[in-house]
């Protein structure tokens, strides 16, 4: 959508770049909107369940990238480098 269509409780996921670049003497450019949303209304219980799943795969993910890294190195080189 036209960047200034966007409302206040809209979340801009990123800017369309390439239109830009092919029509240069655009003044406004699309971005990428999320609205996506639950068709019921959550409570805080629900809330809390889906921040800790949230919570825990981007744990997991910043786990596994340490220990790619880890493997990379042998001990000793890792521990200077930490």
């Amino acid at each position: 959508m036209p960047e200034n269509e966007v409302k206040d409780g809209d979340f801009i996921i990123g800017v369309v770049w390439n239109d830009l670049l092919e029509d240069p003497n655009s003044e406004i450019p699309d971005v990428i909107v999320e609205k996506s949303y639950f068709a019921a209304t959550l409570t805080a219980e629900e809330i809390n369940i889906l921040a800790l799943l949230m919570k825990q795969g981007w744990v997991q993910r910043q786990v596994t990238s340490v220990e790619n890294t880890r493997m990379k190195y042998s001990g000793s080189d890792f521990k200077m480098t930490s």
